[in-house]
């Protein structure tokens, strides 16, 4: 097995977009949407929120049968490449054949590039993504993972 400093790119297929997918076609962006990350209902989305938010809709959509764990067969769906099975034990930390949300948040923590993504949607540079930003926002290929 590859150690973590291997860099193997890992597109997580159904991150925050899968979850907002519908209205990401059209443009339009839902309130309760945008309420969903934007925690404090400051009005904007601050790096913490977004990247808590992009764990929890990822976590849910890998989480198939909603037990609270990603298990293999549900990890594979995501994730069908060569090394799908090495990105699997990277996360499953304890070694149970299952990823927790504690070990899912500890190697998003680790491996994504989801700051650099908040930095993107953020085009005013003013720390915060607005509604009009969050609206501007990529396609499913939100973030991606490094192992």
């Amino acid at each position: 097995m590859r150690n973590n400093l291997a860099i193997v790119s890992v597109i997580f297929v159904c991150l925050t977009m899968c979850f907002l997918s519908g209205k990401a076609v059209a443009g339009d962006l839902a309130d309760a949407d945008f309420a969903f990350f934007d925690t404090d209902s400051s009005g904007g989305i601050v790096r913490e929120e977004f990247v808590d938010g992009v764990k929890i809709t990822t976590f849910r959509e890998l989480d198939k049968d909603g037990n609270e764990v990603i298990q293999w067969s549900e990890w594979e769906i995501a994730d069908s490449g060569p090394e799908s099975r090495e990105h699997f034990n990277l996360m499953d930390k304890n070694k149970d054949g299952k990823i927790s949300m504690p070990e899912f948040s500890d190697a998003i923590n680790r491996y994504s590039d989801a700051g650099e993504r908040y930095r993107a949607m953020d085009v005013d540079g003013s720390g915060t993504v607005t509604v009009d930003e969050f609206n501007r926002r990529p396609g499913l290929n939100l973030f991606s993972g490094r192992f």
